[in-house]
């Protein structure tokens, strides 16, 4: 009776093991198949590389790499490298909050993208700036505008007088005086497009309106106008917009921001004597580098 006992359950362990084996001889017949079917697709592979049209394409593509290894593309690097400078250039300014986009001085831009080579530095550009924009600089720019057939007569000697007044360290009064003339310069280019028949249809003022977020209503108002202006170039328009977003989002921002008004003369809030902190030359060059951006 016990050695039955024992019999059946020897019989019961020996049951997994079966199953073990049953199921290696069911896997024996794929696994073969699955070897047979990448013996072929090895052969294949061997014949396809081998093969002239293969062979033709390896030496071909052998053939450009040593051509392109032996290639100097320096000067199309230094080319490209050169084009995308501005670029570069134009975004670091806009960021600085510095209006000087208009200033196409290769020793200055460089200067400035030295200075904020490895992190931005607003303080080395500020006297890079004012070292450029000496007597000199602006003498020139008084000769300029005093030329300029855009602007009325009667608003020339106001905005010289400005300068000289900057010139003479009196910022209060030099910012303040070309923040009053903003809108009027404004008027003198809309004026000017105007008489030359430049005007936006609808569908661009609609576009003007979206990219400047000024409301639809507003689109005609003064700074509508001005930033229509904007939109009537056929070229270089990162540049215009650069100084589109410098002119909406600094000059003619209503921002109750302290920080904004340490460095930047807000139109609207000098106008209506609530920034009273822009009697610095930051302020004031910043008000004719504006000036002279509209002229």
């Amino acid at each position: 009776m016990s050695i039955d006992l024992n019999n059946d359950k020897f019989e019961q362990s020996m049951e997994p093991l079966r199953k073990i084996g049953e199921t290696i001889n069911n896997m024996q017949a794929p696994l073969r198949q699955i070897a047979e079917n990448v013996r072929i697709a090895n052969q294949a592979l061997v014949a396809a590389v081998q093969s002239d049209v293969v062979q033709n394409v390896l030496q071909f593509g052998q053939s450009i790499a040593k051509l392109v290894a032996s290639y100097d593309f320096t000067p199309m690097l230094k080319k490209f490298s050169e084009a995308m400078i501005p670029i570069k250039y134009i975004d670091l300014l806009e960021r600085l909050k510095w209006p000087v986009f208009l200033i196409d001085d290769e020793d200055l831009r460089n200067k400035i993208l030295l200075a904020c080579n490895e992190q931005e530095d607003a303080d080395a550009v500020r006297e890079i700036i004012f070292e450029y924009c000496s007597n000199e600089f602006l003498e020139a720019m008084e000769q300029d505008w005093n030329a300029c057939p855009a602007l009325k007569e009667l608003r020339k000697p106001i905005l010289l007088e400005a300068i000289q007044l900057h010139k003479s360290g009196f910022y209060y009064a030099s910012t303040s005086m070309l923040m009053c003339q903003v809108y009027g310069v404004a008027s003198d280019i809309v004026d000017i497009a105007k008489k030359h028949n430049l005007n936006l249809d609808n569908d661009m003022k609609d576009f003007v309106s979206e990219h400047f977020e000024i409301k639809p209503e507003d689109i005609d108002k003064e700074k509508g106008k001005l930033m229509q202006m904007v939109a009537m170039t056929e070229s270089g328009i990162l540049l215009w917009d650069a100084m589109a977003g410098y002119l909406k989002n600094e000059i003619l921002c209503s921002s109750d921001s302290k920080q904004r008004w340490a460095t930047q003369p807000l139109r609207n809030k000098i106008c209506h004597g609530d920034q009273l902190n822009f009697g610095t030359e930051e302020h004031s060059l910043k008000a004719i580098l504006t000036v002279d951006m509209l002229i």
